[in-house]
């Protein structure tokens, strides 16, 4: 028999070694699974500085930091609040027009039910006739 073929099919050198089984994979595979391509660069406007607060992206004049680490800006949480409340007071403002409108609607629906069950009873008492005509008479 002849002897062992010397390096064999090279899949057992460290440079052939992969993660998570890509290194059975072809280019093409790799490249439509996602591996090693680049969907997007981020420019450096996309990261903020390392002094910039979280909110207004700016340079943090009186800093304030997380247990997280987040950084923010003392002035821009007050602005951030102060913008909340003002929005949270239009939507109550909203909401107590849209509730009042509809305690209206049901209010009127109620009285026009009231007068037609009145006229109902009217014509059921007295022989056909409405409210108007027998108080008429």
């Amino acid at each position: 028999p002849p002897p062992p073929a010397m390096g064999g099919t090279g899949n057992r050198h460290s440079k052939n070694c992969g993660t998570m089984g890509s290194e059975n994979m072809t280019y093409w595979e790799r490249k439509h699974m996602g591996f090693g391509t680049m969907k997007e660069r981020l420019g450096k406007e996309t990261v903020k500085e390392f002094d910039s607060c979280a909110l207004g992206l700016t340079h943090a004049v009186d800093p304030v930091v997380t247990p997280e680490g987040v950084l923010y800006d003392k002035e821009h949480i007050f602005q951030c609040m102060l913008h909340q409340k003002k929005d949270v007071a239009r939507k109550m403002k909203l909401w107590d027009e849209q509730e009042a409108k509809e305690a209206d609607k049901a209010a009127t629906a109620d009285y026009s039910a009231q007068e037609e069950r009145l006229e109902q009873f009217h014509r059921e008492n007295h022989g056909g006739r409405t409210a108007r005509v027998a108080g008429g008479e």
